[in-house]
């Protein structure tokens, strides 16, 4: 977890933003087969998890935690405004004892399961890949056949800009050497029917 409340929400906006563009432009290009249920409320959580492989090929047994989304934002003190959020953006975090050169070197991917009941069956995904930035790799994680599921995935180990500025902020919350935070930000559904309220 982020110690400094600005930067986190920051994150999580910026987050939000790119989903709701992502699961925008993915809603044409699906078939019949059905689709996970839409996270309307809290009781729904998807287990996300890294494995080596590729998307199409994954090994089964995850490297590191497997940790279950949550409503982004939400806590018992938290207060819904605007009109209703559907569907809402869940988020998940975890730390992971790897390094981002461990999991480029050979192909790794973040998977995002259906349910803890059917653990293997992935709604989302994305390849570990692409432009790394001061300790920091942003990358989408598309949704798979038959999915709505979709959303971005951010590893971070800290040793940038932004773990000096946690460092001030807070000594206990520093991640240790070979070390990632993994947030992944997930929508399900179509957006569309935000449409009207």
């Amino acid at each position: 977890m982020f110690p400094n409340t600005s930067i986190r929400h920051l994150a999580t906006a910026l987050g939000a933003l790119a989903l709701l563009a992502m699961a925008a432009s993915g809603i044409a290009a699906q078939d019949a087969t059905p689709a996970p249920p839409i996270a309307t409320d809290r009781s729904i959580a998807y287990p996300v998890s890294i494995h080596r492989g590729s998307c199409e090929a994954p090994v089964a047994q995850p490297i590191g935690p497997t940790v279950d989304t949550a409503v982004a934002g939400y806590d018992d003190d938290a207060e819904l405004i605007g009109t209703a959020m559907r569907p809402p953006v869940m988020v998940a975090e975890a730390d992971v004892i790897a390094t981002l050169a461990e999991l480029t070197d050979t192909p790794h991917v973040i998977a995002v399961h259906a349910s803890a009941e059917a653990y293997g069956q992935i709604v989302a995904c994305g390849e570990i890949a692409g432009y790394e930035d001061d300790g920091r790799l942003i990358f989408g994680l598309r949704a798979t056949e038959g999915s709505t599921v979709s959303g971005i995935a951010i590893l971070d180990d800290a040793s940038g800009v932004l773990g000096r500025a946690l460092e001030a902020i807070d000594q206990q919350d520093l991640l240790g050497d070979g070390q990632l935070r993994m947030t992944v930000f997930v929508v399900a559904g179509d957006i569309s029917e935000n449409a009207g309220g």
